[in-house]
C-alpha cells in the first residue's frame, strides 16, 4: 500500500504566519500532487502520466435471430425442418402466435418435425428469447398437401389350360401402390394370387372359376373387380390306325401308323436286331451246329 503527500498553498501560509515572517490571506487552492511515493513495500506505483486507459470488457451477450423457410409437407409422409436461431446464449423457440399443421410439434431449438394429418396452408409466427436484448419473431407459412390416390384394378385374365403354365398380372394404380387380395369367389386350381395382382401356376383341374378381386391402399374406397377363368383339358385320348403292306425278301419296308391325341404320344424305343451270321463251312461252329 502506498500513500502520497500532499500539499497546499493554505498551509504553507499558515506554517509562515505562526512563525512570525509574514502575514498572509487565506485561500483555498488547488490540491497539488507531487511525483513522489511513499510505499510502505518501498516500490515505486506512480502511475505514468497519460497513460492509455485499460480496454472496456466485451460483452459476451448477443441479442437472438431467427431464419428459415420451411417448405411443403403431405399427408403421412414424415415432416421435419430446423429454423437457424442465433445468440448468446443459445434463444429457446417458441410458438408466439398462429398454428402449425396438425401433426406437427416445435422443439425448443426450432426443430419442427412429425406426420401431417391435415391438408391446409398454415400460417404462424415463432419467438426466439434469451433474455437478452429484444426477442426476435419469423412469421411464415406452410401447405400441406395430399399426394394419395385411391386405388384401381383393371385386366382381362386369359383362359387356361390343365398341365399348361398359366401367368396373368392385374393393373392397378394408386398412392401409395395397393394391395390386391381375393375378396370372394374361388381361383382355379393350381393358381395363386400375390399381393402385386400377379395370378400364376399350373391348373389341375378343368372347369370355370368366378371370382372377385379387391386393390386396398388405405386411402379412399378399395377397388374390386369381378372376373372368370376357364380351365380346359386340351390333352386328346391317342388313336393308332393303319394297314402296313406286305413286304418281300430283300426289298426295303417302309410304314408308319396314323396317330392322334394331345399331346403328340412317343413312340416306345426300339432296339434294332442285325441277321444272326450263318457259320462259314468247316469251321469249328459250323460243326458244332450240324446235328451228330
Amino acid at each position: 500500500m502506498s500513500y502520497k503527500r500532499r500539499t497546499s498553498g493554505l498551509f504553507l501560509a499558515v506554517l509562515l504566519a505562526l512563525s512570525g515572517a509574514f502575514t498572509a490571506t487565506a485561500a483555498v487552492a488547488t490540491p497539488d500532487f507531487d511525483d513522489n511515493t511513499v510505499a510502505s513495500t518501498g516500490i515505486e506505483q506512480q502511475q505514468p502520466p497519460n497513460a492509455p486507459l485499460p480496454a472496456p470488457a466485451s460483452d459476451p451477450f448477443v441479442a437472438p435471430t431467427i431464419t428459415g423457410t420451411p417448405p411443403g409437407g403431405s399427408l403421412t409422409n414424415f415432416y421435419g425442418f430446423q429454423f437457424t436461431r442465433k445468440g448468446t446464449p443459445a434463444p429457446t423457440v417458441t410458438l408466439e402466435s398462429g398454428t402449425l399443421p396438425d401433426g406437427l410439434t416445435l422443439r425448443s431449438d426450432g426443430y419442427l418435425n412429425g406426420i401431417p394429418t391435415t391438408v391446409g396452408t398454415y400460417e404462424f409466427t415463432l419467438k426466439a428469447s434469451n433474455g437478452y436484448g429484444a426477442d426476435a419473431t419469423l412469421t411464415t407459412t406452410i401447405t400441406i398437401t395430399d399426394l394419395r390416390v385411391a386405388p384401381t384394378i383393371t385386366g382381362t385374365p386369359p383362359d387356361g389350360s390343365v398341365t399348361n403354365p398359366y401367368n396373368f398380372r392385374f393393373d392397378t394404380t394408386g398412392t401409395p401402390a395397393p394391395t390386391v387380395t381375393l375378396d370372394n369367389g374361388t381361383l382355379p386350381d393350381g393358381l395363386t394370387l400375390s399381393g402385386n395382382g400377379r395370378i400364376e401356376g399350373i391348373p389341375t383341374t378343368v372347369g370355370t372359376y368366378e371370382f372377385t378381386l379387391k386393390a386396398s391402399n388405405g386411402y379412399g374406397a378399395d377397388a374390386t373387380l369381378t372376373t372368370t377363368i376357364t380351365i380346359t383339358d386340351l390333352r386328346v385320348a391317342p388313336t393308332i390306325t393303319g394297314t402296313p403292306p406286305d413286304g418281300s425278301v430283300t426289298n426295303p419296308y417302309n410304314f408308319r401308323f396314323d396317330t392322334t391325341g394331345t399331346p403328340p404320344r412317343r413312340s416306345p424305343s426300339t432296339t434294332e436286331h442285325s441277321p444272326t451270321a450263318s457259320p462259314s463251312p468247316g469251321t469249328d461252329e459250323s460243326k458244332a451246329s450240324r446235328p451228330r
